[in-house]
């Protein structure tokens, strides 16, 4: 690597290219002298692990986000493409009465089971509540039928 293309990296990114290939001796040492010290060293250094300049780092970007819009476009125009699907009608599903007694059952095991868990108070309070839902569903049934 020629010495104009390692100028234009920070001081930085050239410590860190110097500690990746343990060298020693550059803490003290400014930009120019870190420069010499690659040099010096270069058949020890593998200059692919060098980071990118700012404003390589800047083209990378504008590159990257050009390609993300290309690509987006490129997938909408993709989507719009493509024919529908038409949706498949949904068979209604049968069931036997003895299948939905089976899941009633299970459902009621659950409840029952979930019931145990609950304190005497918890379990008054549910159903106090349960029994006032009945009665103002009764109510509003009895105002339906008074018209």
């Amino acid at each position: 690597m020629r010495r104009d293309e390692l100028e234009k990296h920070p001081r930085s990114n050239l410590i860190d290219l110097i500690q990746q290939h343990n060298i020693k001796g550059y803490s003290k040492l400014n930009k120019t002298q870190l420069i010499d010290l690659i040099i010096k060293n270069k058949s020890k250094i593998d200059f692919s692990k060098l980071l990118p300049t700012s404003a390589e780092q800047k083209e990378l970007k504008k590159f990257l986000k050009e390609e993300d819009k290309k690509d987006t476009m490129k997938k909408e125009k993709e989507e719009k493409e493509k024919p529908k699907k038409k949706q498949k009608k949904k068979k209604k599903e049968e069931f036997s009465i003895e299948d939905i007694k089976k899941a009633q059952d299970r459902i009621d095991k659950r409840e029952r089971e979930r019931r145990k868990r609950l304190t005497p108070a918890q379990r008054k309070a549910e159903d106090d509540k349960k029994k006032k839902e009945h009665e103002d569903f009764i109510a509003f049934l009895e105002t339906l039928t008074e018209d």
